[in-house]
């Protein structure tokens, strides 16, 4: 048996609802609304069940038309809605400001550590070209915390990109379609600030993340001292010995050892640290790396 303080705890969608009162009675399940306090086995209490649910569904709907209304008055005036994000509070009027309280002090260093100033730390890193990971290491380092319905927690790359990408602490707000609109608050960092670093960041996203050839088996210092020591007269030979299709007196000499490589698919590491020698799995896989120039 399912007991329910009311009806509308249960469920405020009609689907839901129904679908859900269908199951228990497949199952033999009873089903007690103690508020209501009547027997819906009964073709009268179908009838009033009916009825509840489609108010219970019409006053979540009601509540929520009228939310949105709300949020939409608010953002016409260039008012804020929701938490406020990183370094900001709201001052007695209810327009946000940064936060400049010391929510904290670190011992060591006897420095305060100010939200408001972590934020304009984070503006000013990424402006000097500093990425969004090294920015989040610097402001958890600093004493830092995030700010939200999610508590105290440490930065990290994923929570400074919000903060840095927010065009609201240059007095925007979002118009709920992809854009910004002005709001009253006004601007809390420096818009010139704000530009400098996203073009930092753009910079950054542009920026090779590998250097090129590096986990090609061409370019793989094992494979041109393999080419060097050869003692045969074609490329083919330094292959076979490398993919331990030649002789172990071969081997030998062509530098190869039988040190199989580590991890699966392309550009696979070899049992020492900064040797990739692009094994691929399956038929035919490099399964031999070569022993370093002496």
């Amino acid at each position: 048996m399912v007991v329910v303080h009311k009806l509308d705890r249960f469920a405020r969608n009609r689907r839901l609802a129904f679908d859900a009162f269908h199951r228990l009675g497949t199952a033999g399940v009873g089903f007690v609304s103690i508020a209501e306090n009547m027997d819906y086995s009964t073709p009268a209490g179908q009838f009033m069940l009916t009825m509840l649910v489609g108010m219970a569904q019409f006053y979540s709907d009601n509540l929520s038309f009228e939310t949105k209304k709300g949020k939409h008055e608010r953002k016409a005036q260039g008012l804020h809605n929701g938490l406020l994000p990183f370094g900001v509070t709201a001052e007695p009027s209810g327009l946000p400001v940064l936060d400049r309280v010391a929510r904290a002090c670190d011992v060591a260093t006897r420095r305060e550590v100010v939200p408001g100033d972590g934020l304009v730390s984070a503006f000013e890193l990424a402006a000097a070209g500093k990425t969004d990971r090294e920015i989040a290491r610097a402001l958890t380092a600093a004493g830092y915390r995030t700010s939200g319905n999610r508590g105290a927690n440490p930065f990290t790359k994923d929570t400074v990109r919000v903060i840095l990408r927010n065009r609201f602490y240059v007095g925007e707000l979002p118009d709920g379609n992809g854009g910004w609109v002005p709001g009253k608050h006004g601007a809390l960092i420096d818009p010139a600030l704000f530009e400098r670093a996203q073009r930092a960041r753009d910079i950054n996203r542009k920026r090779p993340r590998r250097a090129g050839g590096r986990r090609s088996p061409w370019g793989c210092p094992a494979w041109q001292h393999a080419r060097s020591v050869a003692r045969a007269s074609s490329f083919t030979a330094v292959l076979m010995a490398a993919a331990g299709l030649a002789a172990p007196a071969e081997r030998k000499a062509m530098g190869a050892t039988n040190l199989p490589i580590r991890g699966r698919g392309r550009g696979s590491s070899s049992p020492v640290p900064g040797w990739v020698c692009g094994a691929r799995g399956g038929t035919g896989a490099i399964r031999y790396r070569l022993a370093p120039p002496p």
